[in-house]
């Protein structure tokens, strides 16, 4: 039974998570372009080794050990691997959208 949308998987308020879900929100367009381009088999999901690549081409290192615990956090089917929902929850809770965006938004042409 879940209470209120706190108790869900998904860890964002319900005014960010309305923000992360708009399509035309240029936090989540940068997200999104930079998923699509480490999904290399377009599947629609991200493993784990993937998620740590786009971290670290942006600038951002994490012990791997905290990593897969966040990982797994946000792996909420237990499949080993993110759906861009699940993808965008695990950046904003590891504060690394901010710097994924600021480094994207002068490298990338936006739609």
């Amino acid at each position: 039974h879940v209470a209120n949308e706190y108790d869900l998987p998904c860890m964002q308020p319900p005014d960010r998570r309305e923000q992360l879900e708009d399509p035309h929100d240029p936090t989540r367009a940068i997200l999104e372009m930079v998923f699509k381009r480490h999904d290399a088999d377009e599947s629609g999901e991200i493993e784990m080794h993937e998620v740590n690549s786009i971290l670290e081409e942006n600038g951002l290192t994490f012990d791997s050990e905290a990593l897969d615990i966040v990982f797994k956090k946000f792996d909420v089917d237990g499949s080993g691997t993110l759906d861009f929902n699940e993808f965008c929850e695990m950046m904003a809770d590891l504060k690394a959208e901010k710097a994924i965006v600021e480094k994207r938004s002068t490298s990338y042409e936006l739609p």
